[in-house]
């Protein structure tokens, strides 16, 4: 291959002339190799110089399961260690660890999250973006198993200028002005789940499946069905399936707000 890339140097610097008609054409020939090789050159270094954008992980503390059930064959505990490793498992969140959810509570004298408030402000506490407040409905401890739950998210929201309270300002007004430590929804959950899964049924079983499949123990004696034979198999399936479906409500929502542009 002839190399035209000096020749060309020569000419553009008047070093030489392209006065020859061969020189013309073999000049012509050269421009799109020199674009060419300019156009990768170029690509090449873009290439090296773009830095993906990676979201940090979400922090979320994950507050001790409330017992609804009635019974004490739940241990609320066990259930929260499912969930927050169920949450670490789905992958860029991380949970506060539960003995620290465990410990702020304590210094509050109280062992679980009870209202709305203590949920947003332990998030606070914890320097988390979000606690997530379970609870168990129902549980039924033989076969086939039966599991209700409730999920909620509760995220700190900051206050607009005109909801935060200014005392100095209400000492000097003229009526008396009434302020909640929280404005309107930001009390509320963002997202709650509420479902009942019964072993028994079929569109539980195809999901068992489709869980299973992602999970070791598929190729043991009982294959997939393993996860209806054990209550703590069940009960990570009916974490793992609530948590999937606030993740996909929450991509939807930051979605929707992109797409506004809010």
């Amino acid at each position: 291959m002839i190399d035209y890339r000096g020749e060309i140097a020569e000419i553009l610097t008047g070093q030489r002339s392209p006065v020859r008609r061969a020189d013309f054409r073999r000049f012509r020939k050269a421009i799109p190799l020199v674009v060419l090789f300019t156009y990768a050159s170029c690509a090449r270094h873009e290439m090296a110089t773009v830095h993906p954008h990676v979201e940090p992980p979400l922090v979320v503390v994950v507050a001790p399961v409330v017992n609804l059930t009635g019974g004490t064959d739940l241990d609320p505990l066990q259930v929260t260690d499912i969930i927050a490793s169920e949450f670490v498992a789905r992958g860029n969140i991380s949970v506060v660890p539960v003995n620290l959810t465990l410990a702020a509570l304590a210094r509050r004298g109280v062992t679980q999250v009870e209202s709305a408030a203590e949920a947003i402000e332990l998030a606070r506490e914890l320097g988390a973006d979000a606690t997530v407040v379970a609870a168990v409905t129902e549980y039924r401890t033989y076969e086939p198993f039966i599991v209700g739950m409730v999920l909620q998210w509760y995220e700190p929201r900051e206050l607009a200028p005109a909801e935060r309270f200014d005392p100095v300002g209400a000492s000097r007004a003229a009526c008396p002005v009434e302020h909640a430590s929280d404005a309107g929804d930001a009390l509320e959950p963002r997202f709650q789940i509420q479902r009942t899964f019964n072993a028994a049924e079929g569109w539980v079983l195809e999901d068992v499946r489709r869980h299973a499949a992602a999970r070791p123990g598929a190729d043991g004696p009982y294959g997939w069905r393993v996860h209806l034979k054990s209550q703590d198999l069940f009960v990570r399936y009916c974490s793992r399936s609530l948590i999937e479906t606030i993740s996909t409500l929450g991509r939807s929502r930051q979605g929707a707000a992109t797409e506004t542009g809010t």
